[in-house]
């Protein structure tokens, strides 16, 4: 039988985060554009420092561990800190707002403009040494794939009944951000009739 994780979205309580003004609604899931994304991104970038915690930290108070250990849905807390992914929900938003010591309606109103570059959402680069002091390496542009783990599996044809236009296949185990990146791609609009 699995264990239930230990996040608090999934505890039976409700989360009390300070006061925000009685006029302020969280937006739901579809109310969510960029603008506001972004402000919530913003926010977090300057909020999760002061706690010391990187998005990882959020996803382990929010979800918990799933059964092999690993901290559950990480990309969810990465996206946004990017200001993209479905966005947080108002249980997450109140436990989060909580985890910071702010209102939820402070979620909402950064003090800086979101930035794309920030530290806490960028990727350094492959490391060495796990759990020691984490030097970059030199990095090649190679990924250096885990112990278990295939190498990518890749197919590209050229379509005779399209031309300019390729057909990709990828078969692959790969780190979040990558296949986040790669998923970002698929979103895609159909064509006008």
């Amino acid at each position: 039988m699995a264990k239930e994780p230990e996040g608090v979205v999934y505890s039976n309580k409700n989360p009390t985060p300070k006061p925000s003004p009685k006029s302020f609604r969280w937006p739901e899931r579809s109310e969510a554009n960029d603008e506001v994304r972004l402000k919530l991104a913003a926010s977090l970038q300057e909020l999760l420092p002061t706690k010391h915690w990187t998005h990882i930290d959020l996803a382990k108070y929010l979800f918990g561990h799933a059964d092999a250990g690993h901290v559950r849905r990480i990309g969810a807390t990465r996206a946004w800190l990017r200001g993209g992914g479905p966005f947080m929900t108002e249980d997450q938003a109140g436990w989060t707002a909580q985890a910071l010591g702010v209102p939820m309606a402070r979620l909402l109103e950064p003090k800086k403009a979101f930035d794309a570059n920030s530290t806490l959402i960028r990727r350094k680069g492959p490391y060495k040494n796990a759990g020691k002091k984490k030097e970059p390496e030199e990095d090649d542009g190679r990924w250096t794939l885990p112990k278990g783990v295939k190498a990518p599996s890749f197919k590209q044809a050229t379509l005779d009944d399209r031309p300019g236009w390729t057909a990709v296949e990828l078969k692959a185990t790969l780190p979040d951000d990558v296949s986040q990146a790669i998923f970002s791609m698929l979103k895609c609009k159909p064509a006008s009739e």
